[in-house]
């Protein structure tokens, strides 16, 4: 192969990459967390994160069962969900691209544990 074909050969692979990432523009790393919990039926607020897209907002919950919804700095975008331990739930919201996001957590039981699972304000997996 000659160094034009070489050449040629690694553009058509960079604009393979780039086409490639463009429909994963949004957040493609989840966001951990974990907290403990009292078991006084409170609730708690994620950190917020910024919408790069329309899709709906990821939630896996790993320890414990909770109710989840997605909330903005003043409006609520969402009802609460049910999401089981090992569950991965999508949620549709009112929260457009751009928007600064959080996830409200609830867990499910009213004693003292530890509260963990990994969240996103996109969802670059969602069928």
């Amino acid at each position: 192969m000659t160094a034009c074909g070489i050449f040629s050969a690694v553009l058509m692979l960079s604009k393979i990459d780039i086409i490639e990432a463009s429909d994963y523009d949004g957040n493609w790393k989840d966001i951990g967390f974990s907290f403990y919990y009292s078991g006084d039926g409170g609730e708690r607020c994620m950190k917020y994160s910024q919408k790069k897209n329309n899709t709906p907002v990821y939630v896996k919950m790993k320890s414990i069962g909770a109710h989840v919804k997605v909330v903005g700095k003043k409006c609520d975008f969402s009802e609460y969900y049910k999401c089981d331990p090992g569950d991965e739930i999508f949620i549709r919201s009112r929260a457009g691209s751009g928007s600064k996001v959080s996830i409200v957590v609830s867990p499910n039981c009213h004693t003292e544990c530890t509260v963990s699972g990994v969240w996103s304000p996109d969802s670059i997996n969602y069928k």
